[in-house]
């Protein structure tokens, strides 16, 4: 077995990264490339995708690995709080091994002079690959009937009052979009949330796969059957597809 030592130099950082994933679900696959760590998930009946990146630099003193390793966490709430019971600098230390022709981890531990803590790795068996291209093909703007601006103030503002409107029955988002006007509207309330450029439309989303959407200025493209928001803000990227009737 080998392994591989990192040094953290922003834990915030690190754990921010990791919590864009943990509203989908606590296990994630998380890749450690050559310059960068990414992940990819959905949900269990894939009507969200998300995918995120952030280069090691921001993370670590390590800029670049001369090996690239996928890593199974077993649950992102549990390694955020360990990270949290350092202080900003400590080492992230990878044990892995080849498999099927990657490196896959085994385990985990965190480590400074006065504290270690373990952590067991998921194994890949449990992880649903998505690939790149995947990615690629759905937050393109290829067939994109129409695009807005999505502010993260705006995001905040139909958060509250989606919460004003919890006891309604309705269990999705309006999206109408008209003479480049784009209202959300839900049984209690119409609000104006950007200008759209393209065709007008009429789109939904669930409730609940709103609170996937990072609170970033987002650019978003409509498609026929779903909404990809891109963020201004980080390397993040959310696809949220409309309600099965």
């Amino acid at each position: 077995m080998e392994s591989l030592d990192l040094k953290v130099k922003n834990s915030q950082k690190f754990i921010n990264f990791l919590q864009r994933f943990a509203p989908i679900e606590q296990t994630l696959l998380l890749e450690l490339r050559t310059d960068k760590m990414l992940a990819k998930a959905n949900t269990t009946i894939r009507d969200v995708v998300k995918y995120s990146c952030i280069p090691l630099e921001e993370i670590f003193e390590e800029g670049t690995v001369d090996t690239e390793i996928k890593i199974g966490i077993q649950n992102i709430s549990k390694l955020c709080t360990a990270m949290k019971y350092f202080a900003d600098s400590f080492t992230f230390k990878i044990f892995f091994k080849e498999l099927n022709e990657e490196n896959v981890a085994t385990g985990l531990a965190l480590k400074d002079d006065k504290l270690e803590v373990v952590l067991e790795s998921s194994s890949m068996r449990i992880f649903t690959p998505i690939s790149d291209e995947t990615i690629n093909n759905l937050t393109s703007d290829d067939l994109a009937i129409a695009t807005f601006k999505f502010t993260k103030e705006n995001q905040a503002r139909l958060s509250q009052l989606l919460g004003f409107d919890s006891d309604a029955k309705e269990v999705t988002i309006s999206l109408e979009s008209k003479k480049g006007k784009l209202k959300a509207c839900c049984k209690s309330f119409k609000l104006d949330i950007a200008e759209t450029e393209g065709d007008d439309f009429v789109s939904e989303i669930g409730k609940k796969n709103y609170a996937f959407i990072d609170k970033e200025d987002a650019i978003c493209y409509v498609k026929e059957n779903m909404i990809v928001f891109i963020s201004n803000e980080s390397d993040t990227k959310t696809v949220i597809a409309n309600p099965l009737d």
